[in-house]
């Protein structure tokens, strides 16, 4: 049980970390459609990297803590911590998604996606064949969506239910990285 309390106490610490990791790349990709900018494209592209690579950094980590007198990690104890880490991740990321549509979105998000269409439209005579109709089904499919008057927590809780759904399946390949062979050498002689 004392294994299970730690398991929750580093996942607590690394799915915090993994969820700030995912709201910079929320962030950096809000920006980066509002605004265009490069540099929050980056900023969204450095995420995702690292959104990639922590989960497996933390299970690596998590291996290598000493714990009482424990000499392994089974596959299931590692399956826990990684569920749990990526709870706490989703968490994080609903909040910060709930946040931002509630206080700092305004319906800026669905008004840049209209300019970004207008845009292109700008420049139909160079659009190849068929990309005219197409734009106009992505009108229409945004009209769809801003018509539906989605509420900001409907939003947090699909990024919950998204992120949780995505976690669970990499929780299984990140518990091999945390799964500890017990020693096989023998306890030293007093």
């Amino acid at each position: 049980m004392q294994n299970y309390m730690t398991a929750r106490m580093f996942a607590r610490e690394y799915g915090t970390l993994l969820g700030g990791a995912w709201a910079m790349m929320f962030a950096g990709a809000m920006i980066s459609i509002r605004t265009g900018s490069s540099l929050a494209t980056l900023l969204m592209l450095v995420a995702a990297i690292a959104c990639i690579a922590l989960p497996f950094y933390f299970a690596t980590r998590y291996k290598n803590k000493p714990f009482n007198g424990e000499n392994g990690i089974s596959y299931f104890h590692a399956l826990y911590f990684s569920f749990i880490m990526f709870f706490y991740a989703s968490m994080i990321a609903a909040a910060v998604t709930f946040i931002y549509f509630q206080w700092m979105d305004h319906g800026a998000f669905i008004d840049s996606l209209y300019a970004s269409i207008a845009e292109l439209g700008k420049h139909q005579d160079e659009l190849p064949q068929g990309m005219t109709e197409m734009l106009e089904k992505e009108k229409d499919l945004i009209n769809q969506i801003a018509g539906m008057g989605i509420k900001p927590i409907e939003q947090a809780l699909g990024m919950f239910n998204q992120c949780l759904i995505c976690g669970l399946i990499a929780s299984v390949i990140t518990a091999l990285f945390a799964k500890r062979e017990p020693d096989s050498t023998p306890p030293p002689i007093p």
